[in-house]
């Protein structure tokens, strides 16, 4: 009796967490459409990542991004080597939707009510692996259409 409770308990507990993430996923796509349909592809933003990293990594950086493409950090030029970590809103949904897919143990967003974009978020793909959580904050969104 006491092993068909423990085995009811731990299949109710992956169905829930399975359920969770669909509703992540789904929700993180009905977040993409919103911002899809606001047509906007010249933006400035701000953006700032928390992991554990080196301090450079973890400054708030001004981005611009011009028909969707990241062109300036800080008013300088995009060097994709230096700036590999910022993002654009679009690769944004699509790096949540990869980490999604693969099941993280802990998962939070917060999205834009006006526009639909991810304002926050963060993510521990696995809680047995030490320093590879992940966080990023996006403020001071303005278009530039």
């Amino acid at each position: 009796m006491r092993l068909f409770l423990i085995a009811g308990t731990v299949l109710f507990l992956f169905a829930c967490k399975k359920e969770a993430l669909e509703t992540d996923l789904s929700l993180l796509q009905k977040q993409r459409k919103i911002w899809e349909n606001q047509r906007i592809d010249s933006y400035k933003i701000d953006q700032q990542m928390s992991c554990f990293c080196p301090n450079a990594l973890v400054a708030i950086f001004t981005c611009t991004i011009e028909n969707g493409i990241l062109v300036t950090v800080d008013d300088q030029p995009y060097d994709a080597e230096q700036h590999a970590y910022l993002k654009t809103i679009d690769a944004v949904f699509d790096y949540l939707e990869k980490r999604l897919e693969n099941n993280p143990d802990h998962f939070s967003v917060n999205y834009d009510a006006t526009y639909g974009f991810p304002v926050d978020f963060y993510i521990d793909q696995s809680e047995m692996i030490a320093d590879e959580e992940i966080g990023y904050t996006f403020s001071n969104f303005r278009s530039l259409e």
